[in-house]
């Protein structure tokens, strides 16, 4: 969810329109500028009365802000402004003559074109890009909670529930409820002491862990509802999105294996899907051999991980009988994976329409775990917003998934000041 800062008027001059239907037909961006588009017209559906016209205004949600589509303001051509047939060039020719007719400083041309804003600075108009509040999405999963009440954990541990009216929830948290209870989990703290929660019927319930025999035993609040969401057999779709050295990748094959080695389970076989993106300008050039030889050097991470728990030779042994698979997308049409935990790992380094084939490929018994980190992109065809951050969004309501941003790191103190620096760059 992109955010403004408490704007009174967004503008889409007519030259955006134009664009988005350009695109209606792309392979690429099709699917974009068509939901984009209907968008518009919900807001465009959604209005009062036949004068709160989009051309006019119509205002957004229960707020004061309105959305406008701005047909005028782009023919007149100022002495001294570059003119152009290109849209983009028209966008910043109406933001100029808004403002110079509104002679307001606050009017802001929000884009995340670079020549554009370059070019804004140049005619004196203030320029700004998309933002997101995080770069590893907005939705984390979990919300902390402070209670007002000092008997309410204890009383929580005691009774299990305790009714959602003696907890103060702002109105995201509210949305959360509403959207997908099932998913999200409430850590709800009091002084020293805290609890997990989650909502059901009109209470936060206490969530107990599961009891399994797990490889590894999760250490933060985090990792124990990505285990609580992996173990659920109702969650279909699991996402664990966050720092490196924030366990994803070790926790998604301990449950993976924990599934394989329980007699109830249906699950035989745990699959990795990798991207054969290369880190930085480094490249080893063509490999020899068979699929698994040549993905030797891309299954080195699931050993590693494995190794935490499993002696050499029994990773090995597993690899060689196919209980572990590593693969590429390569080839994956056609394909159905049935009694499979699927992990597609450092999903943040696949499009958009990669990851939801992956995830068309799911047959019965199957189960999958998306592992990411969206500052760590090795693909530059994937933008921060475009790949695995919008598949969170879209599905976050969905009762077949889940998700959970991870945020501590457990690997090393040089692992988590890396994975912080990280953050802060701007791709």
């Amino acid at each position: 969810m992109y955010f403004f800062e408490s704007p009174d008027v967004v503008v889409v001059p007519i030259g955006v329109i134009r664009e988005l239907e350009g695109l209606t037909k792309d392979n690429d961006l099709g699917w974009i500028a068509r939901s984009v588009l209907r968008e518009l017209e919900s807001i465009r559906s959604r209005a009062k009365n036949t004068s709160d016209s989009t051309q006019a205004g119509v205002v957004l949600g229960e707020g004061k802000a309105k959305l406008r589509i701005e047909v005028n303001h782009y023919k007149e051509i100022p002495e001294g402004f570059a003119s152009s047939a290109h849209e983009r060039s028209n966008v910043l020719l109406v933001t100029y003559n808004l403002k110079r007719e509104l002679k307001d400083d606050e009017v802001v041309l929000v884009s995340n074109n670079l020549t554009q804003r370059v070019m804004a600075g140049s005619h004196g108009i203030n320029a700004s890009p998309i933002t997101r509040s995080s770069l590893q999405g907005d939705y984390t999963g979990v919300t902390r909670l402070n209670s007002p009440a000092q008997s309410a954990v204890p009383d929580l541990f005691e009774k299990n529930r305790l009714p959602l009216s003696e907890f103060d929830l702002s109105k995201e948290d509210e949305e959360c409820v509403s959207n997908n209870p099932s998913s999200h989990f409430y850590v709800i703290r009091n002084g020293d002491t805290s609890a997990m929660a989650r909502y059901r019927n009109g209470n936060m319930c206490l969530h107990t862990e599961p009891e399994s025999r797990l490889g590894v035993k999760p250490r933060s609040v985090e990792q124990k509802i990505a285990v609580a969401h992996l173990l659920d057999a109702a969650k279909k779709v699991v996402s664990m999105g966050g720092p490196a050295g924030t366990g994803k990748t070790l926790l998604c094959l301990a449950v993976g294996m924990y599934f394989v080695n329980n007699k109830d389970s249906n699950i035989d076989r745990v699959i990795v899907f990798r991207p054969m993106s290369k880190v930085g300008q480094e490249d080893i050039g063509f490999l020899p051999g068979t699929e698994a030889e040549k993905m030797e050097p891309w299954a080195e991470n699931v050993k590693d991980a494995l190794r935490v728990w499993m002696k050499p030779e029994a990773i090995n042994r597993e690899f060689e009988n196919g209980t572990i698979q590593v693969s590429p997308t390569s080839f994956i049409r056609g394909r159905t994976l049935d009694n499979a935990f699927v992990i597609i790992d450092e999903a943040q380094n696949y499009e958009r329409l990669s990851i939801l084939s992956l995830l068309s490929r799911l047959g019965e018994n199957a189960k999958c775990a998306l592992s990411w980190d969206a500052a760590q992109r090795d693909n530059l065809y994937v933008g921060k917003d475009d790949g695995i951050v919008s598949i969170v969004d879209r599905l976050k309501s969905e009762d077949l998934f889940a998700h959970v941003t991870l945020t501590k790191s457990e690997r090393s103190e040089a692992a988590e000041l890396a994975s912080n620096v990280l953050e802060e760059l701007d791709f």
